[in-house]
Order: C-alpha cells, then sequence, then structure tokens
C-alpha cells in the first residue's frame, strides 16, 4: 500500500513516514532498510520510504490503527524538525 501512495497523493511530499508493527524489522523487506538519524527506517527497496516501528501488541489496544497513531504522535511530537499535517 505505501509504494502506490508515494507514487500519487503523497508524491508532492519531501518526506512522508509510514507506520509498520515491530515485527517489519525482521522480515525480509525489514532487513533491507538502514536506521536513520531521527528513529525511522529507511528503505531502499521501497523508493527510500521511511518506516517507524511501533511496539504494537495485543496487550496494548492491539496492532491496530490506534496503538499505531500513538506512536506517529509520539515520533512527531519528539521531532526536531516542523512537521506539515495532512488531514
Amino acid at each position: 500500500r505505501a509504494l502506490p501512495a508515494l507514487d500519487t497523493w503523497a508524491k508532492g511530499f519531501d518526506r512522508v513516514v509510514f507506520v509498520v508493527e515491530k515485527g517489519f524489522e525482521g522480515s525480509a523487506a525489514g532487513r533491507g532498510c538502514r536506521p536513520a538519524r531521527d528513529g525511522t527506517l529507511v528503505c531502499p527497496r521501497l523508493a527510500d520510504a521511511h518506516l517507524l516501528a511501533a511496539d504494537c501488541t495485543d496487550e496494548y489496544r492491539g496492532a491496530g490503527p490506534c496503538c499505531k497513531c500513538d506512536a506517529a504522535f509520539a515520533h512527531a511530537a519528539g521531532a526536531a524538525r516542523p512537521w506539515d499535517w495532512v488531514g
């Protein structure tokens, strides 16, 4: 789902961060990524997309959107640069 977004509506953004489950880091695609200074992973096999690995388990609201949103907001709040919000 990420690659079509990068090719369409997100094409004009200088940077897009996708939130994924922590298990992605150990996957075949995740092992090809490298850590970025801001705590995300940069994945050359995924068009240099930035991925934020969220530790979402069934013990904390499940592995669904609530936990991932919490991780995204926490990451954005701690970022050293201003962020543009798209609603």
